[in-house]
């Protein structure tokens, strides 16, 4: 008989932190900023609204941490794709950008989040701290890729 391995309390509590992230990024893409609600979210992970309490002190934190993942996931995406050989990077880089904005739930996400921070200046600070995260995070790996070839980014004027 196989034993199951125990995972431990943080292994456990983090698990619960992601099935949490899952459940609220599709209420808020259903249901909008203002239509979720922290019932919604724990009635669609099948957890108690105190699971969600023991893991984000609000809604709009919760809105944060899935930027804060959907950040993290994109730069180790890129991270991955730049390190191949040049033919396959060519490929890989090309299906990433075709399929970057086919996720409607995401962008449905992405629309929420600009107008909750052009209604909240304090999410708006930290909302926008993120997208600079991304957009430097591109700019450098396009900078990069200009110098390894020795050549001068296009300018912009």
């Amino acid at each position: 008989m196989e034993k199951r391995a125990r995972i431990s309390r943080a292994e456990r509590h983090a698990q619960t932190r992601e099935e949490l992230l899952d459940a609220a990024r599709t209420v808020f893409a259903k249901h909008g900023y203002g239509g979720a609600s922290i019932d919604r979210i724990a009635a669609q992970a099948g957890y108690s609204k105190g699971a969600i309490y023991s893991n984000f002190e609000s809604k709009e934190a919760i809105m944060l941490a899935l930027l804060e993942r959907y950040a993290d996931d994109e730069i180790a995406e890129f991270n991955r794709i730049m390190q191949l050989d040049p033919t396959t990077l060519k490929t890989q880089l090309k299906d990433r950008l075709d399929t970057l904005n086919a996720d409607l739930d995401w962008d449905i996400m992405t629309m929420e989040l600009q107008l909750h921070a052009q209604r909240n200046p304090a999410f708006a600070e930290r909302f926008f701290a993120h997208e600079t995260r991304l957009t430097e995070f591109h700019a450098g790996i396009i900078a990069e890729r200009f110098a390894g070839e020795n050549k001068a980014p296009p300018s912009t004027h």
